[in-house]
């Protein structure tokens, strides 16, 4: 399913070693890949490699409307999955959706959160592995993310960086939702905005 849980099950049978980190980086060593990233880290590797289009979209949004040098461009961040799924609310794209309030909410959907003052933009970025709960008052999530903390029922252990977990949102369809990282964690203050790919690609099973 869309490559993520491969990834998954890659890192639970130690084939991949996953840490949380800003570097970015990804490579091969003694047999096994290193992946130290954050998340939207993660998540640029993700699009990059297996949605290339939906990538170049993205990419082709923040130099060309946001208005930074390709030569400057490095990455993409969280807020810019934002800012282009608000842009998306009245502009076109091949490869993407965003999701009106009201939206049922599906498995491959990329959930961007943003801090809610103008200075401080960075967020986080998940993508949804399933959906436990939807009302208009309250998301129940599974989502697969690059993260420093856990999750509630996390399939991190000690080591934090990619794996899977529930995150709580409440009042989703509000200008300003309140989000729970973890059933015990604190509850913060985010602007809550999801998009779609038009088309998922079937993941082949790791066995």
């Amino acid at each position: 399913m869309f490559h993520l849980r491969n990834i998954l099950k890659l890192i639970r049978r130690q084939f991949i070693h996953s840490a949380y980190s800003h570097e970015n980086t990804i490579y091969r060593q003694a047999k096994k890949l290193y992946f130290n990233v954050d998340c939207s880290g993660f998540v640029t590797f993700w699009l990059s490699k297996y949605y290339p289009m939906a990538f170049q979209e993205i990419h082709n949004y923040v130099t060309e409307i946001k208005k930074v040098p390709a030569e400057e461009f490095k990455r993409l961040y969280s807020f810019d999955f934002l800012d282009f799924f608000n842009y998306l609310d009245e502009h076109k794209s091949v490869q993407w959706q965003s999701l009106t309030s009201g939206e049922k909410l599906q498995k491959g959907d990329i959930v961007s959160f943003a801090r809610v003052h103008p200075r401080a933009r960075f967020g986080h970025i998940a993508v949804i592995l399933e959906v436990l709960r939807q009302t208009p008052q309250k998301w129940v999530i599974r989502v697969c993310d690059s993260s420093d903390c856990l999750h509630e029922d996390d399939t991190r252990c000690k080591n934090m960086g990619i794996g899977s977990g529930i995150i709580r949102i409440y009042n989703p369809e509000a200008e300003v939702s309140i989000v729970k990282y973890s059933r015990l964690g604190k509850k913060y203050e985010r602007i809550v905005r999801c998009g779609r790919l038009k088309e998922l690609k079937k993941e082949p099973e790791c066995q």
